[in-house]
């Protein structure tokens, strides 16, 4: 709610406050004072969703066109960031987060991004922000590649070339980005279709040996359409898109969510689902589709109705369609469609962030901390030989600079053990050995 939305700003104002009070009190010490850095690391990492709110509040200010000092936002927000210990949450969050910028077009300043970047490197290395800087090289070099693409094209004879769709494409390097969800039997239009092989046969002269997925959860379509007499552009995902296409030749008899799985290929019925919501439930000015909902026939014989004008009033009143989409529940264009706006985005439901999401990027986090502390172990023996379990510990606490705890290496220790890759001494239970 608010209070979690609050956070950020109530701490960098606190932050701010604190700062000016220390700077009178130490003679214009620019820094806050060394008793009060153990407060702000108590502070900060007691609530372990501090990284995470920290990485949407950096997210909301790039995105907004009328911030005014980024300079002074990034300072700010990287006081914060140096107290965190679960900076890995922040990495996975705020990676995401600049992914979608990226991708949707999202990105107010190119320098800002490269800068916040730049900083983070600074204060965590050249590993921690390795991801980040791939997807600027991927994005910087998907321009290139599409330029020399449409120089080429240029040069083909006009018949070959002629189409009534126009595609860019960016080219991104698995490992860099996100997981996104994979839609493997997506039917495609035909003309798309000849548009995705042309570049496919243009790149593959260029860089032969490479394989290359669509990953179509990520595509952005504008559609020409006609409402009446007027005409619009709708800005919608690839999958509103094809969902739209169905409507094309539907003959005023409408679709029900299953045929429409089966016009465009898409397996998952919930996404379908979100998908039709968006195009016809969202906010005013963006329900290009009309929902039916299914009402069941009566099973028995009604009553004798008495009507008064109370109830007549109530029959007329409009009743709003459910929320939830059912099978037998008819989609129609929505011939009384009409906006003072002649380009129309509409939200793809599929990219706000859903509980699961959340869940998901924290295991993942989590996975990758198991994965550290095996490694962090393995070093401290691979150099040591052999070592205490009182000396093992505190070695591996101080060079993880994650969240841990000593319960955490005790069975990270266990593992490798049954691994192999560690054993106790036979003569004493608390010293390890190393083995090659």
């Amino acid at each position: 709610g608010n209070r979690k939305k609050n956070m950020i700003p109530q701490l960098l104002l606190l932050y701010s406050k604190l700062d000016r009070l220390v700077s009178k009190l130490h003679l214009g010490s620019s820094e806050l004072g060394s008793p009060l850095k153990h407060v702000w690391d108590d502070i900060l990492n007691d609530n372990p969703s501090v990284a995470e709110y920290l990485a949407k509040h950096v997210d909301s200010q790039f995105r907004n066109t009328k911030l005014q000092n980024s300079q002074k936002c990034q300072e700010r927000c990287m006081q914060l960031f140096c107290h965190l210990q679960a900076k890995d949450i922040f990495e996975a969050f705020y990676k995401r987060d600049l992914a979608k910028r990226l991708l949707l077009g999202k990105v107010v300043s190119m320098d800002v991004e490269r800068s916040m970047v730049t900083l983070l490197k600074a204060e965590c290395g050249a590993g921690y922000t390795s991801k980040m800087e791939g997807m600027f090289q991927d994005v910087e070099w998907s321009r290139e590649t599409m330029a020399r693409y449409k120089l080429s094209q240029s040069l083909l004879p006009l018949e070959e070339t002629l189409s009534n769709v126009d595609m860019e494409v960016q080219v991104l390097t698995t490992g860099y980005w996100p997981v996104y969800p994979q839609y493997a039997n997506l039917i495609i239009p035909s003309h798309l279709q000849l548009q995705q092989e042309r570049f496919w046969n243009h790149y593959k002269t260029k860089y032969q040996g490479r394989r290359m997925t669509w990953q179509y959860a990520l595509g952005n379509c504008s559609v020409k359409a006609m409402f009446g007499t007027k005409k619009y552009e709708l800005v919608v995902s690839l999958c509103q898109a094809l969902v739209l296409l169905c409507f094309n030749d539907e003959g005023g008899e409408g679709q029900t969510l299953p045929q429409i799985m089966a016009k465009t290929g898409l397996d998952d019925r919930s996404e379908c689902e979100r998908l039709l919501q968006s195009l016809s439930l969202g906010k005013e000015g963006t329900r290009v589709l009309r929902k039916i909902d299914y009402v069941d026939p009566p099973t028995t014989t009604p009553p004798p109705q008495t009507t008064t004008t109370t109830a007549s009033t109530d029959s007329k009143k409009k009743k709003k369609p459910r929320l939830v989409v059912g099978d037998r529940d008819i989609f129609t264009i929505n011939e009384k469609f009409e906006s003072r706006m002649r380009k129309i985005k509409i939200n793809n439901i599929q990219w706000k962030e859903s509980k699961e999401e959340r869940i998901k990027m924290v295991e993942g986090v989590s996975r990758d901390r198991l994965y550290l502390i095996d490694a962090v172990l393995v070093r401290i023996m691979k150099a040591r030989k052999t070592i205490l379990h009182q000396q093992l510990i505190p070695q591996v606490l101080e060079q993880v600079k994650v969240p841990a705890q000593p319960s955490d290496i005790k069975k990270r220790i266990e593992s490798l053990i049954e691994r192999e890759y560690m054993e106790r001494d036979g003569q004493d239970h608390n010293r390890y050995k190393y083995l090659a």
